[in-house]
């Protein structure tokens, strides 16, 4: 896992920025129900403030301060990552080896 501060300067680069999108409004209801104009310049929008507010934090938050708040984000990388897990077996397991839902 990079540290947090090495993915917000991937983020402020514009690396991953789509993927951080579709992840986020993939399965959002009222997003989803959004007309095809209104989500085409969210998307634009969000596309253009991510980098920008990722590149602010990486210029603008102390290093002493990316230090104190990297146990956190180690936490929150590991439950993103156990929580992929699970949808994965799930995926495996339920729907593709019994038919399921």
């Amino acid at each position: 896992m990079d540290s947090m501060f090495d993915t917000l300067a991937l983020l402020a680069q514009g690396a991953g920025v789509g993927a951080v999108i579709a992840f986020l409004f993939e399965h959002v209801g009222w997003f989803q129900s959004l007309p095809s104009n209104v989500k085409w310049w969210g998307i634009l929008g969000m596309s253009i403030v991510f980098p920008l507010l990722a590149q602010i934090a990486v210029q603008l938050i102390p290093p002493d301060v990316w230090a104190m708040l990297e146990p956190y984000w180690q936490a929150l990388a590991a439950g993103f990552l156990v929580w992929a897990g699970s949808q994965g077996t799930h995926v495996l397991f339920n729907k593709k080896l019994n038919g399921g839902d």
